[in-house]
């Protein structure tokens, strides 16, 4: 964590863009009946026959196919997507507005943990027991829902450009 100096999480900017291209390119068919039996047919098979994982901080391929990886995991947000979408009524609020703001949490989490975890070995040295979760669950569960809310308002849109 503490190693600044190898920032393997650029690779996975690559990663990143290809997914965000992937969206742009499937939002106007993401809800649609056709797309979302694929995705969930393509999903299902290979959870079921061929699973894939990639580790996404430094964009290592831990089991399966990189290639593959990319494309089911594309059809799991579609998948998943539908699904929430259909029980978007028996969700509670806090997970739908999770959900609406996930791009927030996403980008920002691994930030905002990070500069916690400085701060925290600043001030209480390099205690990692009780207290350094007590102060990265209260960064989870407050710090990381507002600084979503912040780049929600006029000024975070207009500073991310949207």
């Amino acid at each position: 964590m503490q190693d600044l100096h190898r920032p393997c999480y650029l690779f996975s900017a690559f990663t990143a863009m290809t997914f965000y291209a992937g969206g742009k390119f499937l939002a106007q068919y993401m809800y649609s009946s056709k797309l979302f039996l694929i995705s969930l047919i393509i999903y299902a098979l290979s959870v079921a026959f061929f699973p894939q994982m990639v580790d996404l901080r430094t964009c290592t391929l831990v089991y399966g196919n990189y290639a593959l990886w990319i494309f089911v995991s594309i059809s799991a947000c579609v998948t998943w997507n539908n699904i929430v979408k259909i029980a978007e009524s028996f969700l509670p609020t806090i997970v739908i507005n999770m959900g609406k703001n996930s791009m927030n949490y996403y980008v920002t989490h691994w930030l905002v943990l990070s500069y916690t975890s400085i701060v925290i070995c600043k001030l209480l040295g390099n205690s990692l027991g009780w207290k350094y979760f007590y102060v990265q669950f209260f960064t989870v569960i407050v710090i990381l829902p507002f600084v979503s809310y912040c780049l929600n308002t006029k000024y975070g849109r207009k500073m991310l450009g949207r």
